[in-house]
């Protein structure tokens, strides 16, 4: 059986992914996962998969050397040499 407060909290991340949240929205989650423990998980698991994300999605750069062995394992041209 599907916990009858998922879809509404749900709703509400989708909304406001992406966004600032604004006050109404986050009063209204806070005070519905002081009532629902399951919602609480819910979002605190949302929460932890957007912090990865952000901590993740900073460019990262390999060494040139490395780049060049992987391109020829992989038999492929750099986008510079085509």
């Amino acid at each position: 059986m599907e916990h009858k407060h998922k879809q509404k909290m749900i709703d509400l991340v989708e909304l406001q992914l992406g966004k600032d949240f604004n006050s109404n929205i986050i009063e209204e989650v806070v005070q519905h996962m002081e009532e629902c423990p399951d919602c609480k998980i819910y979002v605190d698991s949302v929460q932890q998969t957007i912090k990865l994300y952000r901590t993740t999605e900073k460019e990262q750069s390999i060494p040139v050397e490395v780049s060049d062995r992987l391109f020829k394992v992989l038999n492929l041209q750099h986008k510079d040499d085509a």
